[in-house]
């Protein structure tokens, strides 16, 4: 008679399977270098800003692949956790006195329930109906902001927002903090995302989201994994929007716009649904493409003709190409779906012999 005896996979053990490969041991490094040596020592102030927005967009298409990637659902109002994480985090600095430590975790708690708020009123509703839902959950949102002046200011919005500090150390453009800052949060979010993802708690998420039926049938709680995968999703938003508020300095309830939903939405598409690389390379491809858009404009604005001098207006057209290219050439992005490796136990089975 043979017997098996396997022992629960830790964290510790899939960190070590995550570097047990050359190829992403070397690929870590060498990102690792580019963004902590090479990008800041050759940036002036505007190109700073510009690599700390995509480090915003990644984090937010991190947290959105959550439950558009791995649970299979779609999200259109996924700025409302940005604006939320913000607003929390500036106004318990500004208003309450607080540490910018402490209103970054009381931020994330926040975006966290509402998160969970949302996973329960979209329970019994999908496809249509949940982008409804989701588009509605994040105008509501923005909706509050506005109408709730003793609280949020307004309007007006709030003005004169203190730096973010950590450590007693002062964040500023000069000093690269907010750029270190937003990459050590999005390194935050690949780790997280990855050892969730490759634990009984993701393989249960990627269960549900092929077939929830059965997923129910082999006793998985399918509401209660979609519940945490929301809330953890809204967790990382809420983080991304922390540092948002300190780093442009002000907010107003038109700061968050639904652009930022699309924008965020057309990453995890060109990256790749359910694939951490691809939520990089969508950022980096998508993100300063507006960017680009406005030096074109500042170009060509003596062009004769009126619909070349101006592009930046034809950002969105743009947007809309891409994403119907790439729902035909490649609906599961440029990085997703390459992902094959089988789950490996972390100690192989042992025969013993019967006596």
């Amino acid at each position: 008679m043979e017997g098996r005896a396997i022992r629960k996979e830790s964290v510790l053990d899939r960190l070590r399977l995550f570097f047990a490969e050359s190829k992403i041991k070397y690929i870590t490094i060498a990102t690792l270098v580019v963004l902590v040596l090479v990008l800041p020592a050759f940036s002036n102030l505007y190109t700073m800003r510009v690599l700390i927005m995509l480090g915003f967009y990644m984090l937010l298409a991190i947290s959105l692949n959550l439950i558009t990637g791995y649970l299979g659902e779609v999200s259109l109002g996924h700025a409302a956790f940005y604006a939320v994480g913000a607003y929390t985090a500036v106004l318990l600095v500004k208003d309450a006195g607080l540490g910018y430590e402490v209103s970054v975790f009381i931020a994330m708690i926040f975006t966290a329930f509402l998160g969970w708020l949302l996973s329960v009123a979209t329970i019994r509703v999908s496809g249509t109906y949940q982008c409804i839902l989701t588009i509605a959950f994040f105008y509501l949102t923005m909706s509050i902001i506005l109408n709730w002046p003793s609280v949020t200011h307004g309007a007006y919005g709030v003005n004169g927002v203190l730096p973010a500090k950590l450590l007693g150390i002062e964040f500023s453009l000069q000093n690269n903090g907010y750029y270190y800052c937003i990459f050590f949060y999005v390194a935050i979010g690949i780790l997280i995302t990855y050892l969730l993802i490759n634990s009984r708690f993701g393989r249960a998420i990627k269960a549900f989201r092929e077939d929830s039926m059965a997923s129910t049938m082999v006793g998985i709680n399918n509401q209660a994994y979609r519940q945490l995968i929301y809330s953890l999703s809204g967790l990382l938003a809420g983080l991304a929007g922390s540092l948002y508020g300190p780093f442009i300095g002000y907010l107003t309830p038109k700061t968050f716009t639904y652009d930022m939903c699309l924008m965020t939405l057309l990453i995890v598409l060109v990256g790749g649904k359910g694939s951490i690389v691809g939520m990089i390379a969508g950022a980096i491809i998508i993100s300063p493409l507006g960017e680009v858009l406005r030096l074109l404009t500042d170009v060509l604005k003596n062009s004769p003709v009126s619909f070349i001098k101006d592009p930046e207006q034809w950002r969105f057209v743009i947007y809309g190409v891409i994403m119907v290219v790439i729902m035909h050439v490649r609906p599961q992005g440029l990085l997703g779906g390459l992902d094959k490796t089988p789950y490996r136990l972390i100690k192989r089975t042992k025969k013993k012999k019967s006596l």
